[in-house]
């Protein structure tokens, strides 16, 4: 006779599968408009926004690199990563505009607990492209507000 009773083991993790669907679920009902929020701002649309990671910035290199932590989920971190904004130029790090504008980015990037980047897209040289989310707000846009961006050429 068998014995169709769940182990403990079993159960546990039925219900953990069943909790992940269920918010993951939640979050995408949630944050369904963020597609329009980012087409809005960087023209670009929510089918090249396929990731989101939390992540964990060590260093700033200038207004517009970063060097973080990529958490990937199940206990898979990518150490060390090169990001690269999307969409967002800040002046180079040897002008003084450039200066204040790493200065600006280590201030709100170093500091901050909520950090995450979007991205779907690699540049020339291989660096993942994205949007850093800080508290909600995406940084190039903060960048921009506070005039640290190149202006566009016509």
């Amino acid at each position: 006779m068998e014995n169709n009773k769940l182990t403990t083991f079993e159960k546990v993790m039925s219900v953990d599968i069943l909790a992940a669907i269920i918010g993951i679920a939640v979050w995408v009902i949630q944050h369904k408009s963020d597609g329009v929020e980012y087409q809005k701002i960087t023209g670009m649309t929510v089918k090249e926004f396929v990731y989101t990671y939390p992540i964990e910035i060590t260093r700033v290199v200038d207004g517009d690199t970063v060097i973080a932590n990529i958490n990937m989920g199940i206990g898979i971190i990518m150490v060390d990563q090169r990001l690269r904004l999307l969409g967002y130029d800040a002046y180079e790090k040897k002008t003084e505009k450039g200066k204040e504008a790493t200065k600006f980015a280590e201030e709100i990037l170093l500091d901050s607990d909520c950090l995450f980047v979007t991205s779907g897209k690699r540049d020339n040289f291989g660096r993942p492209l994205g949007n850093i989310q800080v508290n909600g707000k995406i940084f190039g846009e903060l960048l921009k507000e506070n005039g640290f961006l190149k202006e566009e050429e016509n």
